[in-house]
């Protein structure tokens, strides 16, 4: 049996189980949804009513200490930084019709290393029509100017070299179609990011994808799916600097399971295959494993447990590499210890296994754990604390970083 075949053997034994598993929950008794949905009326706040809309505007203010601020793995330096997170989000529905809109800012402040300082913003909107459960068209789009983390695998900053600045553009189309038994699903999105430094002038790409997934009911809330897509990165640079046309197409099916909201055991199971075609001949095209899952488990009315896997191609302008494909887990627990306290523990493991003549593999583990504390409607205490460490063949790759932070969330 070739590698390819005793993986696909593997996933099919996986989504076999969760069928199974799915029959038998079913039949269990009590809450389905996780614990930081549970009603709660002491202590919830949706926002304001305006006119025919939901206004909910939220102010997070924290202070975090973070142990190795530049992600490195030469002398570590520390800081202490604040943060205040604004947000607003506005909502109208109107029978089937639900528009929305949403705003954010993150100011970032360092009390020594204030070259760190920087200010993140953003904003979306989205309209949708649901018909009913299975038919609905949703239309979605919005802007971020963010800053580009120190532990970004593609970063080229050094400690001397000052935080990047990044403009995005994001826009994507859903629509859902039932045909009988049958469902149908198109999807079409385009995301544009520019670096704004122009040192980073080659990882300027525009992504276009398109998808189009068939799916059968076999039971109620229960569909049996496969999916074809292609995506198409297009760099705005003709070459990168290291002289290589970085521009890819990428071409995936997959096959998978569907369980919807309403039992103690939901989500989705895709496995596949994708196959990279870069537009370079000095490129090679290689196809490798692909898939994703989303599944949440509701053992008890106060505990939940979520899982989600992703595994595709993604793009790199890293010298040498010819290609990159890029594996994410994680697990996460949600706990309500008492009405108005509650716990969130995640896991994660991040492989990026790098193509080229020198084959490179970077590792990330992470591990948090957040608890919140709500005193009122509109008033919330929280701390967190978190472990990362990424291991790599190059050691200016490696690094580890711990913070902790306490902050107060305000619903306006």
């Amino acid at each position: 049996m070739t590698r390819h075949a005793s993986h696909l053997a593997t996933a099919c034994a996986i989504l076999a189980l969760l069928g199974n598993a799915e029959a038998a929950v079913a039949q269990a008794t009590g809450q389905d949804v996780s614990p930081l949905e549970l009603p709660n009326p002491d202590y919830e706040y949706d926002g304001l009513r305006m006119g025919g809309a939901t206004v909910l505007a939220k102010v997070d203010a924290s202070a975090q200490y973070d142990s190795n601020v530049y992600a490195t793995s030469l002398i570590a330096i520390d800081d202490y930084l604040f943060l205040i997170e604004p947000s607003i989000r506005i909502k109208r529905q109107t029978g089937t019709i639900t528009a929305s809109a949403e705003a954010y800012g993150v100011i970032r402040r360092h009390a020594e290393q204030t070259r760190e300082d920087s200010e993140d913003y953003g904003a979306s909107i989205e309209f949708r029509q649901a018909w009913n459960e299975r038919q609905n068209f949703s239309l979605s789009g919005g802007y971020i100017h963010a800053t580009e983390s120190r532990a970004d695998p593609e970063t080229r900053l050094g400690p001397t070299d000052l935080p990047r600045q990044i403009n995005a553009l994001r826009a994507e189309v859903i629509y859902r179609q039932p045909i009988g038994l049958f469902g149908l699903q198109v999807r079409s999105g385009i995301d544009t990011n520019n670096f704004l430094d122009p040192a980073d002038e080659d990882r300027d790409v525009r992504t276009m994808r398109a998808l189009l997934q068939l799916s059968y009911r076999t039971s109620p809330g229960f569909d049996v799916f496969v999916d074809g897509y292609v995506n198409r990165r297009d760099f705005r640079l003709a070459q990168d600097f290291s002289g290589v046309n970085r521009d890819t197409n990428t071409l995936g099916a997959d096959i998978g399971i569907h369980k919807e909201i309403g039992q103690r055991l939901r989500g989705r199971i895709a496995i596949g295959f994708f196959r990279a075609l870069p537009d370079s001949p000095s490129l090679e095209p290689y196809t490798e494993l692909g898939g994703s899952a989303e599944v949440t488990w509701i053992p008890r009315t106060r505990t939940g447990l979520s899982l989600r896997f992703t595994r595709g191609d993604q793009g790199t302008v890293r010298s040498g590499a010819n290609g990159l494909t890029d594996t994410n887990v994680r697990v996460r627990i949600n706990q309500e210890i008492r009405h108005n306290l509650t716990a969130t523990l995640t896991a994660s493991y991040n492989i990026r296994d790098y193509r080229g003549i020198v084959p490179r593999r970077l590792k990330t583990a992470r591990a948090s754990g957040e608890a919140e504390y709500r005193v009122g409607r509109h008033i919330a205490l929280w701390a967190g604390i978190t472990y990362a460490k990424r291991d790599a063949d190059d050691v200016f790759n490696r690094f580890a970083q711990k913070t902790a932070t306490a902050g107060l969330r305000w619903k306006i």
